[in-house]
């Protein structure tokens, strides 16, 4: 990759100032290779200036950082130009520790853009003085990653290598470059001279193998093996050596068993660069792809399970064994099942619905719970329960959101009471506490209206409550919001207003009876099945609503629902 150089504005400032440097070159008119070295000497004199200015080695294709001018010793080894474009590279990991010795061209961290996976390595050959950065961190193109102390010396001999008025210039160095290229029939990266340089070895006698004859640094290992220069070739992988493991697989289910914690990993160079493709792209309209498959398979496996099942309550349909194959394809590839809120966010843990809304048309009942907050029965004037107080209210009582509540004649108002309500996803009976939030497939809101003269009246005549709740509209209800939209039913905020005005405003945590409870309480009494529906008791603040206002209800941060109160076109 090619390594841009760093100017620093003050130093590149003084090199504009400063007086023309006169350049000096020997040329021998009856050598074309010296001419056209000349040639190229005159085109990149700039260079060469920059060179002797900043005392380092003019080696263009490099992945080593560029470092700057040492001051007392230490040098700066900056992040180098990784690339066309690159701004910033995010560190992986270090190869060194502050105090540890460095070799020259020595692997010092590696860096990953949003293009490739680079290690950065040294030029110099020194001690690692300090360490400014930790794996993880964002740096930005030119940024100091650690400071080098180095020998005065080393530093002096690669500046007198550069400069334009030494007697051993860099246009002699072109010069018996250029003539060894001719002569070894190959080119060669700084490392691999380096290499050559260890070993004492004139890279004029290695043939290389790379291309256009490039001397490679198997090409130097060869030659030095052949000589006896080093005793023996260095291991090669051979992939063939590796022995398969043995032993029986894991299974795909005790693999899921055994991670239930969700992980939250930080975005990666490459996934940052997708992010923001990708977010430009949603602006842009879409439209949507269907599949047709051939599902001849799951009709043959669900006849299958019918054909096994000996309980005749029990149906098999496509519906258990569709969500089943979603959780298996789930665990084996979490990251579908991820949120993206700058970190990537894989959820483990899955429970696959059905379309929630439609929970509501098949459930059976409503079971209400009656004074579940101790605030709320003091108002009424009633005692604290010390079991749970329950009534039923038929399913046709429901109202979506946006209806009119319906107050029957010949009264002129109902009293509200805003109530969190929980949706059973699946048949209950005997169900333990520690198990009962697994029979939960959704949350909503919900509005118990009461016709509270009728309630009076029924009170007195020790009548059940229902013809006071469970008339036509005196359940308005939201949409159900998923288990992932309510982490926990116990802290969430409930409030009411009439006309723009707070009614009703309490936290579930009041609750006397916890969720868990009331699903054992109620499941030990009666079977709860699909669809039904728990409304779990209303915080203090009831009164009542009139013909004409309006009613605003919500849970805080998640949803609001709204009514209008009007009468009832046929009487009783």
């Amino acid at each position: 990759m090619l390594s841009r150089r760093i100017i620093r504005g003050r130093s590149f400032l003084r090199y504009l100032t400063a007086a023309p440097t006169v350049v000096t070159t020997d040329i021998i008119k009856s050598s074309s290779v010296n001419r056209f070295s000349t040639f190229v000497k005159s085109k990149f004199d700039f260079s060469y200036k920059l060179n002797s200015l900043y005392n380092v080695s003019g080696r263009y294709f490099s992945t080593s950082a560029v470092d700057s001018q040492p001051i007392d010793g230490i040098v700066d080894i900056p992040l180098a130009q990784t690339g066309e474009g690159i701004a910033e590279c995010e560190l992986l990991k270090w190869f060194v520790n502050e105090g540890d010795e460095v070799e020259e061209y020595q692997p010092l961290c590696e860096v990953q853009s949003d293009k490739a996976t680079i290690e950065i390595t040294s030029r110099y050959k020194g001690t690692v003085a300090k360490v400014l950065h930790t794996p993880g961190d964002i740096i930005k193109v030119g940024e100091t990653l650690l400071q080098l102390t180095v020998d005065d010396t080393s530093i002096s001999s690669d500046a007198s290598e550069t400069s334009l008025g030494s007697e051993t210039s860099d246009f002699d160095d072109e010069k018996s470059e250029f003539k060894k290229t001719k002569k070894g029939g190959g080119l060669s990266t700084p490392a691999v001279r380096n290499l050559a340089k260890q070993h004492n070895i004139n890279l004029d006698d290695v043939i290389g193998t790379g291309k256009d004859g490039r001397i490679l640094k198997e090409d130097v290992l060869k030659y030095a093996v052949e000589k006896g220069i080093i005793e023996d070739k260095p291991a090669i992988f051979n992939p063939g050596s590796i022995e398969p493991l043995e032993g029986p697989e894991e299974k795909l289910h005790e693999i899921a068993d055994s991670i239930y914690h969700d992980k939250t990993l930080t975005l990666r160079a490459y996934q940052r660069a997708m992010v923001k493709s990708m977010t430009a792209a949603a602006s842009v309209p879409h439209f949507h792809y269907v599949e047709e498959l051939n599902c001849d398979g799951l009709v043959q496996l669900k006849t299958a399970f019918q054909k096994a099942n000996t309980d005749p309550d029990l149906k098999f349909t496509f519906l258990p064994i569709l969500i089943k194959s979603l959780s298996l394809a789930l665990t084996t590839h979490p990251l579908v099942n991820s949120l993206y809120k700058s970190t990537i966010i894989i959820i483990n843990h899955h429970k696959p619905t059905t379309t929630m809304d439609k929970l509501l048309t098949i459930g059976t009942k409503i079971v209400a719970v009656g004074r579940n907050y101790a605030a709320h029965a003091k108002e009424l004037g009633n005692a604290v329960p010390k079991e749970p107080v329950l009534f039923m209210k038929p399913t046709s009582s429901y109202l979506v959101n946006g209806g009119t509540i319906e107050v029957p004649h010949p009264w002129e108002s109902l009293d509200h009471e805003v109530e969190l309500a929980v949706v059973i996803s699946k048949k209950a009976r005997d169900v333990s506490e520690s198990s009962a939030m697994d029979y939960i497939g959704g949350y909503a809101l919900a509005l118990d209206m009461t016709a509270r003269e009728i309630q009076a009246s029924a009170k007195s005549a020790g009548l059940p409550w229902t013809v006071a709740k469970g008339q036509d509209t005196f359940t308005p209800i939201s949409s159900i919001l998923s288990l992932s939209k309510v982490p926990d039913p116990h802290s969430l905020e409930l409030w009411l207003k009439v006309d723009g005005e707070i009614r009703q405003k309490g936290s579930t945590e009041d609750m006397i009876f916890k969720i868990p409870y009331l699903i054992s309480h109620i499941s030990s009494m009666m079977t709860l099945l699909e669809g039904d529906v728990i409304l779990t008791g209303t915080p203090k603040g009831v009164g009542p609503v009139k013909v004409g206002q309006k009613i605003e209800a919500g849970i805080t941060g998640l949803l609001d629902i709204h009514f209008d109160v009007g009468r009832r076109q046929k009487s009783l």
